[in-house]
């Protein structure tokens, strides 16, 4: 588990109270929003705009005496089950954003993108064609 980009911190977090021009080095808690957690050591420091922070799994900056081993899975992504290619898949990842559902290991598609791309037939010429080509019901070619 590692600390993302844009990841929004919970109310009252160390890193949101860093005053302008203030600096800090601690060890920190970090937590996902699928809520599991991770000890980090963190040198930061506040701008008039924003917090820069070095996330680390060890202790570069000497902020503890005692170092109370860290334990680390190697790979801490959710484990995610879904359908799809005609088989269940578990799979650790991230989900979609905008469905929440996992991505196929075959065809790398997540369930809005396969509705998507689900073909819709033509009610004029009974065609099966992709949703972008079909409107009100008319393919291209019969709305013409």
């Amino acid at each position: 588990m590692f600390p993302w980009r844009d990841q929004q911190l919970t109310d009252g977090h160390p890193l949101l109270r860093i005053e302008p021009g203030a600096s800090t080095a601690r060890r920190l808690s970090w937590r996902t929003p699928w809520n599991t957690r991770a000890d980090f050591y963190v040198d930061a420091v506040g701008d008039d705009k924003r917090v820069i922070a070095v996330f680390c799994d060890s202790d570069l900056w000497n902020i503890e005496r005692f170092h109370a081993p860290i334990q680390r899975d190697f790979d801490t992504r959710p484990l995610l089950t879904g359908s799809c290619c005609g088989t269940t898949f578990e799979r650790r990842g991230y989900p979609c954003s905008d469905c929440r559902q996992p991505f196929c290991p075959r065809c790398d598609d997540c369930r809005c993108e396969r509705d998507a791309n689900r073909p819709v037939t033509c009610t004029q010429c009974f065609l099966q064609l992709q949703p972008h080509l079909v409107t009100d019901g008319l393919c291209v070619d019969c709305r013409s």
